[in-house]
């Protein structure tokens, strides 16, 4: 009789206490239906602040809008043709028009009826305007597009397209002239092998612009480090294969995720793959170590995609990792535990989310609910069971988790594009006694496998009451910061209009060629470059003029070089934080950078 007093006092209130995650069924066609679903996309289509759902099938590509609760209901969207068993592989949001509204991209090409690709197609692009939806003519170029992105990779402001293309078709790119799409060739980046199925742009070196990372199979992946700060041409790109993640990708990488998982600020890489999942730690000035001995790197089984958020709210990016099983298997959730450690997550603690899955899964998280913690939904379908795989529904879980605090952060751009894909976003917050900067970037394509998670960014803050700062580093260089923001609200940062310092045609001889990381905390490398006997003056100086510190050139040679600023003024002392300006001076030219020094 006590044992019996003990387990009923004690476990339906462990268990009523724990598993946050809960299946959502009968609630819209999103679950209810079941569907051959091959990608997805969060985005606010509708602009009425809710976040809205994607999917991607074969035969179709449904658009659910968010009615509240758990309820979505399909709505008419961007048309989709009858062709047979098309594949729509990517839908992509972002506003190209800079006019207020979210517009969509979608990859397509057809599949046979085991599930191969049978005949590339030209990909659609539709002008979203209050809802309806107008197709948009880019060319009519035919192409076996897995994935495709948004980008400003002109830094004009407006956003361009990638599209990757594998078995053989080529890659494009196409840039935006005035709402007008002019395709570009002869960029060093544009392939034509036989593997690349997942472009993903992040400026993994800080120096201000977007790079691309090409996830391949069956070849190495590809870093391609975009050269437009260094030399003032867009367009012009070189492969750093220097960089650690060059080498990967010659078995079958299936997808990459970035994000600051050790909250040191910049983006780090988990890469999704046949057989060892592999993860690399960002070490800055472009340099990543692959990471072993850790949960989320020894399983042996086929990750699909890796998607990060931070599930429970406590300040650290978590990861979901679902798997492309022949029989069902659990997927995993892997619990950052700080100080670059993780756990995999108890099923009897997270409850439903970690439920036994068949086939090829892909994920990401959102806050469809608006109550400040991530859900997840999952697509997916059975390879096995008959020609083309077998229908399934796709699985939405509910985060009910309760606690702590949480901070979502939208952008909109000004004299950046106005989704503000590229930008970064820090938060600095004090959790559990100790002062945590957390670090997200928008992306304009796949965040997981064919899957893109919303534009609005995410913070867990843990027991903090306050969010101590927080600092918005646009694509077109402005710095925003924020100070003293309340915690558990969905806040609107939009890019301020800032007076400008004459425009200056950078020679290509010398000139700034970078400033990383920026912001920065501690240190900041100023990269440069000067003609053969020139003479140049580095300095930095505070927002009114005032000379701040006076840096070391090298000239005598010329060619590029980099000088250090390690946060102190002439003399000695800690400068403080705040907008700092590097001035390069040379043969009567002057070059200058904003740069933003964080609050430790």
């Amino acid at each position: 009789m006590i044992l019996l007093l003990l387990a009923a006092l004690l476990f339906p209130a462990s268990i009523a206490v724990a598993q946050p995650f809960v299946k959502v069924t009968g609630t819209g066609p999103h679950v209810d239906e079941e569907t051959r679903s091959l990608s997805g996309s969060w985005a606010d289509f509708d602009g009425d602040g809710d976040i809205d759902l994607m999917v991607g099938s074969i035969g179709m590509a449904d658009l659910f809008r968010n009615d509240g609760g758990d309820f979505f209901t399909r709505v008419p969207g961007p048309p989709s043709d009858d062709t047979p068993n098309l594949a729509n592989t990517m839908p992509i949001w972002g506003d190209y028009d800079n006019d207020g509204d979210l517009d969509v991209y979608r990859c397509v090409f057809t599949r046979d009826s085991l599930g191969g690709p049978t005949e590339p197609l030209p990909n659609q692009l539709f002008r979203n305007d209050g809802g309806t939806f107008t197709a948009v003519p880019t060319s009519n170029d035919s192409t076996y597009c897995p994935a495709a992105s948004w980008v400003d990779y002109d830094g004009d402001g407006d956003l361009d397209l990638f599209a990757a293309g594998a078995i053989g078709s080529p890659d494009l790119m196409y840039r935006n002239d005035a709402g007008t799409f002019v395709r570009e060739e002869g960029l060093a980046l544009l392939g034509t092998g036989p593997g690349g199925v997942l472009p993903t742009w992040t400026d993994y070196d800080q120096d201000g612009d977007a790079d691309l990372y090409m996830v391949n199979h069956g070849s190495p992946n590809e870093m391609w480090r975009n050269l437009l700060v260094e030399s003032g041409e867009p367009g012009e790109f070189e492969v750093d294969t220097s960089s650690g993640l060059t080498s990967e990708g010659s078995v079958v990488d299936f997808a990459v995720s970035w994000g600051d998982y050790d909250n040191d600020g910049d983006l780090d890489a988990f890469l999704a793959t046949l057989g060892a999942d592999r993860l690399f730690r960002n070490d800055g000035a472009g340099q990543f170590t692959r990471i072993f001995g850790i949960p989320p790197v020894q399983t042996a089984v086929t990750s699909s995609c890796g998607a990060w958020g931070d599930y429970d709210n406590d300040g650290r990016l978590d990861l979901f990792v679902p798997h492309a099983p022949s029989s069902p298997r659990a997927p995993d959730l892997w619990h950052n535990d700080g100080g670059g450690n993780f756990s995999a997550a108890d099923p009897m603690v997270v409850g439903e989310i970690l439920d036994p899955l068949s086939g090829p899964q892909n994920a990401e998280w959102t806050d469809y609910d608006s109550d400040g913690d991530l859900d997840l939904y999952i697509v997916t379908w059975l390879a096995s069971g008959g020609p083309g795989g077998q229908a399934v529904a796709n699985l939405l879980y509910r985060n009910d988790a309760t606690g702590n605090h949480w901070l979502h952060v939208g952008l909109v751009g000004t004299g950046s594009n106005r989704s503000a894909i590229g930008a970064v976003v820090r938060v600095k917050a004090t959790i559990g006694g100790e002062p945590l900067w957390q670090t997200r970037e928008v992306a304009g394509g796949p965040t997981a496998f064919e899957f893109q998670r919303e534009l609005r960014t995410h913070f867990g803050l843990g027991d903090a009451t306050v969010v101590d700062s927080i600092v918005v580093a646009w694509p077109s260089g402005t710095v925003s910061t924020l100070t003293g923001v309340a915690v558990d609200q969905s806040l609107e940062v939009v890019e301020e209009s800032v007076a400008s310092a004459p425009s200056v045609t950078q020679p290509r001889r010398h000139g700034l060629r970078s400033v990383h990381p920026n912001p920065f905390l501690e240190s900041v490398s100023i990269g440069y470059a000067l003609a053969e006997g020139s003479v140049a003056e580095l300095a930095v100086y505070d927002v009114a003029g005032r000379l701040v510190r006076e840096l070391p050139t090298h000239h005598s040679h010329g060619g590029e070089a980099t000088s250090t600023w390690d946060g102190r003024d002439q003399a000695g002392a800690e400068a403080a934080a705040g907008v700092y300006l590097v001035r390069l001076t040379t043969e009567g030219t002057e070059f200058m950078r904003k740069v933003v020094r964080l609050e430790p």
